[in-house]
């Protein structure tokens, strides 16, 4: 994050899809964006659960930029764990960063997901009209997970 000097608010997440683990994150917020709002936590107060966009928000911050960094790695033995397969499997770990309009970073994320049994799919709207033909606009990005197509173990 831009705030590396920042204390930030750490907190770990498991998602399930279709009963199964699907994915891990962990993530970090400075704490000087949310200490002194209705806020603080990410999963405590008015909108407990309700995702960082929605949050931030709610304090007048409006995040205008995801970046998200995806690679290919090996589950660690944590990640084995709680994914539900073996140490050393292939995952996709993606690192996400939310930027506000001024380009400050107000959450981080490491995001694992199990690459045996799911994949990531990206979908994201192009707007060519708004900056003319020589550039184009990315617009709303709409992203999840799906059952795995390759292989019979997806």
């Amino acid at each position: 994050m831009n705030e590396s000097a920042a204390v930030c608010v750490r907190t770990s997440y498991e998602f399930r899809a279709d009963t199964q683990p699907a994915q891990l994150s962990v993530s970090w917020e400075p704490v000087p964006i949310t200490e002194i709002t209705p806020i603080p936590l990410p999963e405590t107060g008015p909108l407990a659960g309700k995702g960082v966009v929605e949050r931030m928000r709610s304090i007048g911050i409006d995040i205008v930029t995801a970046l998200e960094v995806p690679r290919p790695a090996r589950a660690t033995p944590e990640h084995a764990n709680l994914l539900g397969i073996n140490r050393g499997d292939l995952v996709l770990a993606i690192e996400r960063t939310y930027y506000d309009g001024d380009g400050r970073a107000v959450e981080t994320a490491d995001i694992t997901i199990s690459d045996a049994r799911w994949e990531a799919a990206y979908e994201t709207a192009v707007n060519a009209s708004a900056l003319g033909a020589e550039h184009v606009g990315v617009g709303d990005v709409d992203e999840g997970l799906r059952p795995g197509r390759r292989g019979s173990a997806r």
